[in-house]
């Protein structure tokens, strides 16, 4: 059964139980995450797996922490392209890189099969 298909089955059954499923996979362009990426002073910065080791790169002194004064935080893909957390959950189900059955909360780098 391809990815859409399972996608959509899933979000019928979760649509019964009343949940929502924000996992909407996109048609798979070849497109995948190829690393984290935020944009802090207008310029866009990649190249890690994880945030905290990006914003570690840039000399923040708390990466770890939950309050952080980026302009936005997303993933850079194999297209060159910044996409925000919400815009690369479709990217990453059509890749394989994320469960077509995730869903309830944002866009984690952990949650990635890099």
């Amino acid at each position: 059964m391809s990815a859409t298909r399972q996608m959509r089955r899933h979000q019928e059954r979760m649509a019964r139980k009343g949940k929502l499923v924000t996992a909407t996979p996109a048609k798979f362009t070849g497109e995948r995450l190829v690393s984290v990426a935020f944009i802090y002073e207008g310029e866009t910065h990649h190249g890690f797996k994880s945030h905290a080791e990006l914003r570690a790169s840039i000399g923040d002194p708390s990466p770890y922490k939950t309050v952080r004064h980026y302009e936005e935080e997303g993933f850079w893909t194999s297209a060159g392209r910044f996409l925000d957390r919400e815009s690369a959950l479709p990217i990453a189900v059509a890749a394989g890189q994320v469960s077509p059955r995730f869903g309830g909360r944002e866009l984690l780098s952990s949650d990635i099969r890099w």
